[in-house]
């Protein structure tokens, strides 16, 4: 009897991690990036999911594009986030 009431106590507890995990967004970055406008198009809001860490900053991009133009020459952007 006392196996089965720490099975039952042991699924409960097992649930109820299990559905706080699935409220957390796995895309979604944990520290707000250094930037409001992306450092490609610097006329354009980022979309907090097109994000990369560049030496220790979380950085903004619009769009999956721009992210991919700045990873091929981060230098030459980087100087737009100042």
């Amino acid at each position: 009897m006392n196996r089965m009431m720490l099975l039952a106590v042991g699924c409960l507890l097992l649930g109820g991690a299990i559905a706080r995990a699935e409220k957390t967004p796995a895309t979604k970055p944990t520290t707000k990036p250094v930037n409001v406008n992306c450092v490609i198009d610097q006329g354009n809001p980022i979309d907090d999911r097109e994000t990369i860490m560049y030496e220790g900053k979380l950085i903004g991009f619009c769009c999956e594009d721009c992210k991919t133009v700045f990873n091929k020459d981060p230098k030459k952007y980087a100087e737009n986030l100042k």
